[in-house]
């Protein structure tokens, strides 16, 4: 599910900005203040800032970097700065913590959304997206304990079952995970991931018919997933379909970033399968 969209908000430099601005206005209306003194004024509180705040103002450029920009390489530098500050907002920590996440630093990214946490201990998405590394890093036990909490936050919302899925799915408890996913998807019907996730526990299972349908579902709902390419690619195979195989893997690799290690699927585990569909199809 999409990470959610965190501006620094809750700081003392942007109450100060909120208060010139107000007062700005409120003296332009009815006083007729001059404006080039309103912008003198926010020009002596930036540069106070820099000085007193500084972490703030390196969080907010992060934030321009990564979600206007999309410039992840700067978000990460600044993101850095400010949380090198020792004062940063919780906020600053999560958006690193996710950077890193998707780089592949899966220690250091759990680090960051334990300090962030610390912090902003209701933000449900960190729980989950904590839920998930530790997940993966085979800390299996508090995994599922931070999507417990990641439950109750959400009040049994989809992202706690979702979080909850990955992490049984992970522990091969895959009754227990099809229940999660598909608690799901009776709330979110059109959510790829969580049909790719009931599908690979289908896979897992055996259950080929039903996976297939699924995987289905994912790129109907998802057609530029490649998560869910490599998954149909996988299914395809399992059907002795080949060509079909080849032909999902090659969409998956298509789509996937080699730098972006958040997805469910392994870009190497893309890649070997995409070379394996290859070689069959040569010695066919």
């Amino acid at each position: 599910m999409r990470e959610p969209v965190r501006f620094s908000l809750r700081h003392p430099w942007n109450a100060g900005v909120l208060i010139i601005l107000l007062v700005g206005w409120a003296a332009y209306i009815w006083k007729g203040l001059d404006g080039r003194l309103v912008l003198l004024a926010l020009s002596l509180w930036v540069l106070l800032g820099w000085f007193i705040w500084r972490e703030i103002l390196l969080e907010h450029v992060g934030f321009l970097d990564r979600w206007v920009w999309h410039d992840y390489d700067k978000a990460n530098l600044r993101y850095r700065r400010a949380v090198d500050t020792g004062r940063a907002t919780g906020a600053a920590y999560m958006a690193l913590a996710s950077l890193a996440w998707a780089e592949g630093d899966l220690s250091e990214s759990v680090r960051l959304l334990e300090e962030g946490l610390r912090r902003m201990p209701s933000d449900a998405h960190a729980h989950c997206l904590l839920a998930r590394i530790l997940s993966r890093l085979g800390r299996h036990e508090e995994a599922l304990a931070e999507a417990i909490r990641c439950q109750k936050l959400t009040d049994d919302g989809p992202l706690g079952s979702m979080a909850l899925g990955e992490v049984l799915a992970a522990k091969g408890e895959l009754e227990a995970a099809a229940s999660a996913y598909h608690k799901v998807l009776k709330d979110l019907p059109t959510l790829a991931e969580a049909h790719i996730g009931l599908g690979a526990v289908y896979m897992a299972q055996g259950e080929h018919k039903e996976a297939g349908f699924h995987f289905q579902e994912a790129l109907k709902y998802a057609p530029r997933n490649p998560d869910a390419h490599y998954w149909m690619g996988v299914w395809a195979r399992s059907q002795g379909d080949v060509l079909l195989a080849m032909e999902e893997f090659q969409k998956a690799m298509m789509l996937r970033n080699p730098d972006d290690r958040a997805h469910r699927v392994a870009y190497k585990d893309i890649a070997e399968a995409l070379a394996w569909a290859r070689r069959a199809v040569e010695g066919s």
